[in-house]
């Protein structure tokens, strides 16, 4: 509990978290599944948890589970960024 408190008081500014948690499956795993795990539940007032944001490396994933984030072959920092613009701002225009 004692732990749960610090992480909570550690992100009371956050406006996002990435969560890189592994997950057997990535398509089971779900903002509920977040909450859980770190002991948080959805009536929470932190402000990430309010607005769903909550972000994960695993938004393509192959058909074997394997992670596009850690599997590409060629890295593109600019397609990160604008990932991340696409999900922050709900950005549309974004990858």
């Amino acid at each position: 509990a004692n732990a749960t408190a610090h992480f909570t008081a550690a992100l009371a500014t956050a406006d996002v978290v990435i969560d890189e948690s592994y997950a057997w499956n990535p398509s089971l795993y779900t903002f509920d599944s977040f909450l859980s795990q770190y002991g948080l539940t959805d009536s929470s007032d932190l402000k990430f948890v309010q607005n769903d944001m909550v972000l994960r490396v695993d938004r393509t994933v192959s058909e074997v589970n394997g992670l596009d984030w850690f599997e590409s072959r060629i890295a593109k920092p600019d397609w990160a960024v604008e990932g991340l613009a696409h999900s922050i701002f709900a950005d549309a225009s974004k990858r």
